[in-house]
């Protein structure tokens, strides 16, 4: 499954969230971020959203291969303050 086949990350978390197929996760680190972004957007309110989550999808685009769990507590640290 593509990174972004599932329109509803949501379900797509709650279905996949934690499941490995070797060493690839099901519901991947990019899909975990754009989620992350569409809840702090729901719970805060946050200004512009199409053009920030645009944005994030860009950039996740770019630089899928590179997303590791390492990094994963700054990438959140940087959605949420985008």
């Amino acid at each position: 499954m593509a990174i972004y086949d599932a329109v509803n990350l949501f379900n797509a978390c709650c279905e996949q969230y934690g499941i490995m197929d070797g060493r690839s996760r099901r519901f991947s680190l990019p899909r975990t971020l754009m989620l992350f972004a569409v809840l702090v957007h729901r719970i805060y309110g946050t200004q512009d959203f199409s053009r920030r989550i645009r944005t994030l999808r860009n950039l996740v685009f770019g630089s899928d291969n590179e997303i590791r769990i390492e990094s994963f507590p700054t990438l959140l640290a940087s959605t949420f303050a985008s």
